[in-house]
């Protein structure tokens, strides 16, 4: 017998007896006559060969096709990312609908909130990601994304790793062009059999070398991985990853100057984003990431599934940054608009030391079975997770008497004084050690029935978050350099319910639904802690998301057209005590954000993909605290919409067979850098919105070579090919236009 709580229906039944034969999954053929059947927790087909996924595993653990979602996930596929040449995480993921500030360290902004993680395979990532290893990246929007436990009500990036395939496979790809940029990257797919057990393994790598607009800004990149598989039966496997990415970095600046005028702030001109402040040593920062996850996956039988994860990381950044302090400029401009060619610098430069590392385990149980007389289709989902995650950050400065660089660098003539010596940076002025375990447990439940028209779900998840913090003495930066504060050892423990409903019905079955879910988020308080921050209470969020998704001429077009609205509570302000005549800092800050958004594809035809998007967010803050000019305010660095628009053709005649183009534009609205400061002029500062067009061709042909073929291929491409000048919702000046040129050779 199985007790089961379907929809709050409490039965028990034979678990067999009313459990009809369920098919499998339908799988590509693989390149050997052995059946290979796919887990119920995997994707279905390569996702990489269209801008369109049917499917996503990406807020359910489990294979589903997007259209019967009740919530809303996004799909970039790796096919998408090569066309356009998107070496790295970036803004180029603004083709994606409220979806702005994407950086390759984890931050982004999505539906009006600020993010600092990202997924991979669903566990915690922090940044430093290289395309070369990503089958595709998807995007679950809104609080829903708490099925991971502690999010943001922004929703969640999630970025799934290439695995190896039955079909053996090798590319090699370089690619040259503007700003000094090299690139190589290539793949090895090689199946196999060791004994009767099939093997397959995928080894994957690149280097890039570029530089910036900024003088002395620059780029270099590393990331080698490997995948290994093995199907042990014909229904479980074990997947293995290893990866490691190292990368070197001189940044451009951080922000466009603005200058402070009586009543307002303005712009500075452009040209000074791209004026090196600093010198050689502007912010140069070194980063390595390692990281290794195995999977395992069983399907006993038709009803029940078995996965086992396991993951852990190891992340350091060493870091010089001069850069403490710029972009204010007093009111300088003269009659003509000109700026003074003297702008500010920091004169306390900072050397920082960042080690993180942790590791995770997750089970996650599946059944799949039928109720009342094979009427009703029940998926119950379990899951056990457990997390931990170390951060130790040390942070020196020199001494005030050893503090030589200048407090102005000239435009016109720039005389950059030479870094101090890693060893007089002896003051130390952040001291950190802080740990979280966590411990979650997660249920859903879905049922479908009337014939597949109505689906139904619900989730519940409970976190306990445990913190360790250490925080080492702080040291005074002028003379006696004595202890400024002495350090401190907290424990305290955050815990949170999640919940979450929704349905998804169809008023065309196959092809047109309705959707519509409630559900609720929350975050920790100490993720980010340092010394004389109080513990507080978790900020949580709930949201409602509504819409219509369509799927249409066997899933070659498919849309999802929708709004939402979120609601985010306790989060940290300062608020003025009556009693003691201080500041203190407490849980009190709210904000929402309510929006529309629509976002689709079109396999047109097998020569034409489009895809497309918009969405408009009206983000406003609620309370700030003392802030009270924030008050009603959009929050800082989130556009009020953004749109985009795609389109790749191959072209199938005899003349031009092999030739492929594809354009594409993206649109960011207007936003407000400084709505969190407390100068009114800073306040009213506005970033224009802006539009960036790409565009390339490609051409294909095969050669052969003692009977084995080869095919070649050549690509010429253009980013921001009309050569806007712009500025990101982040203040930073946007690239120029890049010109770039590319050979790959496959088998």
């Amino acid at each position: 017998m199985l007790t089961i709580s379907a929809l709050g229906l409490v039965l028990s039944l034979p678990l067999q007896a009313d459990t009809p034969p369920a098919s499998p999954t339908p799988a590509p053929a693989p390149a050997s006559d052995e059946t290979i059947v796919l887990s119920p927790f995997t994707v279905s087909g390569d996702s990489s060969t269209s801008y369109g996924a049917s499917e996503s595993t990406t807020g359910t653990r489990v294979a589903t096709k997007i259209a019967d979602l009740p919530f809303v996930v996004n799909v970039i596929t790796s096919e998408f990312l090569n066309d356009f040449n998107f070496f790295d995480i970036g803004d180029e993921l603004g083709y994606t609908s409220s979806l702005s500030g994407v950086d390759s360290e984890g931050n982004f902004a999505l539906r009006g909130f600020q993010a600092t993680f990202y997924l991979w395979n669903g566990f915690y990532r922090l940044g430093v990601v290289d395309r070369v290893d990503i089958d595709k990246i998807e995007i679950i929007k809104g609080p829903n994304a708490a099925i991971y436990g502690q999010t943001a009500p922004s929703g969640l990036l999630n970025i799934v790793t290439k695995v190896p395939t039955r079909t053996p496979k090798e590319d090699i790809k370089f690619t040259y062009g503007s700003f000094n940029l090299g690139r190589v990257e290539g793949h090895i797919n090689t199946p196999g059999t060791i004994g009767k057990l099939k093997v397959g393994n995928l080894a994957s790598f690149s280097g890039l070398d570029r530089d910036f607009d900024t003088t002395y800004a620059f780029e270099k990149t590393r990331t080698f991985s490997d995948s290994l598989k093995l199907w042990l039966t014909d229904k479980s496997d074990l997947t293995t990853t290893f990866e490691f990415t190292r990368r070197l970095t001189n940044s451009s600046n951080a922000t466009l100057p603005f200058i402070a005028e009586t009543t307002r702030d303005v712009l500075a001109p452009i040209a000074l984003a791209r004026f090196s402040q600093s010198g050689p040593l502007n912010n140069r920062v070194s980063r390595e990431l390692s990281s290794i996850d195995s999977i395992y996956e069983n399907r006993f039988n038709d009803v029940w599934s078995l996965r086992l994860s396991e993951y852990a990381y190891k992340r350091n950044a060493n870091e010089i940054d001069n850069t403490k302090g710029l972009f204010f400029l007093p009111n300088n401009v003269d009659p003509n608009g000109q700026v003074d060619p003297s702008i500010g610098i920091s004169t306390k430069p900072i050397r920082s030391i960042l080690d993180e590392d942790g590791g995770a385990s997750q089970a996650d149980l599946l059944a799949h079975y039928f109720l009342f007389h094979h009427t009703v289709e029940n998926r119950t989902l379990f899951t056990l997770d457990w997390s931990q995650n170390w951060r130790y950050r040390r942070e020196t400065q020199l001494p005030s008497n050893l503090n030589n660089l200048p407090s102005t660098v000239s435009v016109g003539n720039p005389v950059y004084v030479t870094e101090p010596t890693q060893d007089l940076f002896t003051v130390v002025t952040r001291n950190d050690k802080v740990r979280w375990d966590t411990y979650g447990i997660f249920g859903r439940e879905q049922a479908t029935m009337f014939n597949g028209r109505l689906i139904l779900y619900t989730g519940a998840r409970h976190d306990q978050v445990k913190y360790n913090l250490g925080f080492g003495n702080q040291f005074s930066v002028t003379s006696p350099f004595g202890v400024k504060t002495f350090g401190q050892v907290q424990h305290f423990t955050n815990s949170a319910w999640t919940l979450a409903g929704g349905a998804n019905y169809k008023l065309i079955k196959d092809k047109l639904a309705l959707y519509g879910n409630y559900s609720q988020s929350f975050e920790p308080s100490a993720q980010v802690a340092k010394l004389g921050d109080p513990p507080l209470g978790n900020t949580r969020a709930s949201g409602v998301d509504y819409g219509v998704k369509g799927s249409f001429f066997s899933n070659k077009l498919q849309f999802t057209v929708g709004g939402y609205y979120i609601i985010e509570h306790g989060v940290k302000a300062t608020v003025f005590d009556v009693a003691t005549g201080l500041n203190e800092v407490e849980p009190v800050g709210s904000q929402s954000s309510k929006g529309v958004e629509a976002d689709w594809t079109y396999d047109l035809t097998n020569s034409l993909s489009l895809l497309g998007g918009y969405g408009y967010v009206n983000a406003r803050i609620f309370n700030d605290g003392t802030n009270i000019l924030a008050d009603g305010k959009r929050p800082p660095n989130i556009p009020v919409d953004n749109g985009s628009f795609a389109i790749k053709y191959k072209f199938s005649g005899t003349a031009l067979k092999g030739l492929s183009i594809h354009t594409g534009v993206i649109y960011v609205g207007q936003s407000y850098p400084e709505t969190g400061s407390n100068n009114a002029p800073e306040v009213r500062l506005t970033l224009p919105s802006y539009y960036t067009v790409e565009i390339g061709l490609d051409y294909n042909w095969v050669t052969e070579w003692h009977g084995t073929k080869f095919t070649h291929s050549v690509g010429l491409s253009s980013t921001n090919a009309l050569n806007r000048d712009y500025v990101d919702t982040k203040g930073t000046a946007g690239t120029s236009r890049g010109i770039f040129v590319s050979y790959t050779l496959s088998h």
